[in-house]
């Protein structure tokens, strides 16, 4: 179970609400391959490119872009630790929407991921 799906049953959320969270988190988050191309990596056309032979291949933008040689291992890895710096978690955009205050957030991850555990140690019969 999601930490979205959890909220719902709990009732301190909608499928609204989730949407508007989701939304915002992909609202901030800049693909790599316009970071790339913003940065000067990747023209235009490498983008199309690397998403045809993406789409072909199944795989992710930067294994792609690695396996076509547009970007090297070390170019790859600086774009994702920047992308990293941007992200925003679930609980952060609901919170930064206004449909939880900080404090509700943080209690219900607590319970959310405390539940988690305790499933999963009886799931696997751990004492």
């Amino acid at each position: 179970m999601l930490f979205g799906e959890y909220l719902c049953k709990k009732g301190l959320v909608t499928q609204k609400d989730i949407k508007k969270a989701r939304d915002l988190q992909e609202k901030h988050i800049k693909k790599i391959g316009k970071r790339a191309r913003d940065e000067g990596l990747l023209s235009n056309l490498d983008v199309v490119k690397i998403t045809r032979k993406q789409s072909e291949l199944k795989s992710k933008f930067c294994e792609t872009a690695e396996q076509l040689k547009l970007l090297t291992h070390e170019q790859v890895i600086k774009l994702i630790e920047e992308q990293k710096k941007d992200y925003i978690h679930f609980g952060e955009a609901l919170v930064l929407s206004g449909i939880l205050s900080e404090d509700i957030m943080k209690r219900e991850l607590k319970l959310f991921c405390e539940e988690r555990e305790e499933f999963w140690k009886s799931f696997y019969n751990i004492q």
